[in-house]
């Protein structure tokens, strides 16, 4: 069970509200303004840091218990400075109240931190750096590039490499999708999420290729696209992505994507005009006379002047190639039958002239 807490925009200007509103109650209470201040300054900076490790990001149950036990420790390591500073300096503890304040105030709240953070196998250092690395190429992927799933085949042949960053709210984004009654649309989601771990085993394989679960949400923002161009921007990195709308937002906002397609259909082979291709025609086209037929990478290819000629393999002169996002159309005129189906061909005439002289 998860809890997800709503964060509104006036957080900031919250935690200002909670500096002024200590500093001028300790004041009023008999402190001095050193005093109020530096206590302020740290009950600030605890509610800070409660807020942005804890609350700003979808948080399980568990989560939540694992700071209470961190807090518990927390408030017995206060008591005990507390008891210390009494022992040594007890002519002046009353002078030195402000200094247990302190330590009631940030300790507690620092020890849960702390315990959620290191169940997450994270480093202190790493809770107040930047995830990104230097000199590594970044790329994030989004959740059509999953659904694809040639990502993996692609990382799989080591031409690309680097960090490759996936966000916790793709993956839950994921999860919605398979949980759906929809079969055809709960396949995407359970394969979206085989790529996922199948990319994070390529992880723990290839040396030169890293592949990261990004925890941290982005309060901020609630719409998936949203978030991932501002997570982008904010590790500087390129946007993995199959989603047409979104390569056109990512450009608008100046942030670099990589389409799958694009490198697919860069990978095809190139034809010209007046070359000639052996193809199998499956179906009809649109018009009475076109036949249709695939190559072998998928590739559509439509015939002119061979509605009669479906389950044939033909040789075909190219006379059109039309690229278009979706992919590459070849077009095409029928020349002859290639040498099985001439065979075939011949044969089939021979039997219907037989046939007819029979008749």
């Amino acid at each position: 069970m998860k809890i997800r807490f709503i964060k509104p925009r006036i957080i900031n200007p919250a935690f200002i509200l909670i500096f002024w509103l200590s500093f001028l109650g300790l004041v009023s209470y008999g402190f001095d303004y050193l005093q109020a201040f530096l206590i302020s300054t740290f009950s600030t900076t605890a509610a800070f840091l409660l807020y942005y490790f804890i609350f700003s990001k979808k948080i399980f149950i568990k989560d939540f218990i694992h700071f209470i036990f961190g807090f518990s420790l927390g408030v017995l390591f206060a008591y005990l400075i507390y008891v210390i500073i009494n022992i040594l300096f007890f002519p002046i503890q009353e002078e030195l109240f402000f200094v247990n304040a302190l330590t009631f105030g940030i300790f507690p709240i620092l020890f849960g931190i702390l315990f959620v953070e290191s169940l997450k196998k994270r480093s202190f250092s790493s809770l107040f750096r930047e995830d990104k690395e230097e000199c590594i190429p970044t790329k994030v992927i989004d959740t059509s590039t999953l659904i694809d799933y040639r990502i993996v085949d692609v990382l799989k042949t080591g031409f690309l490499e680097g960090k490759f960053i996936i966000p916790r709210f793709v993956l839950e984004e994921l999860q919605f999708i398979a949980d759906t009654h929809d079969p055809v649309i709960r396949n995407k989601g359970r394969r979206g999420l085989e790529a996922v771990k199948e990319l994070l085993k390529l992880s723990n394989e290839k040396k030169a290729l890293l592949v990261d679960i990004y925890e941290r949400d982005i309060p901020y923002l609630r719409k998936t696209d949203e978030k991932l161009l501002e997570l982008a921007r904010k590790f500087d990195a390129k946007l993995l992505t199959m989603d047409y709308n979104l390569i056109q937002l990512a450009q608008i906002k100046g942030i670099e994507t990589l389409n799958l397609n694009d490198l697919i259909n860069a990978l095809k082979p190139n034809f010209v005009v007046g070359e000639d291709l052996i193809i199998s025609l499956v179906k009809r086209g649109k018009d009475k006379n076109q036949a249709i037929g695939y190559l072998n990478d998928g590739t559509m290819v439509i015939v002119d002047n061979a509605g009669d000629k479906i389950g044939k393999k033909v040789k075909i002169e190219v006379t059109n190639i039309l690229q278009t996002s979706a992919g590459r159309i070849v077009f095409g005129k029928f020349k002859e039958f290639v040498e099985d189906d001439k065979r075939e061909n011949i044969a089939q005439d021979k039997k219907e002239d037989v046939s007819s002289e029979g008749k």
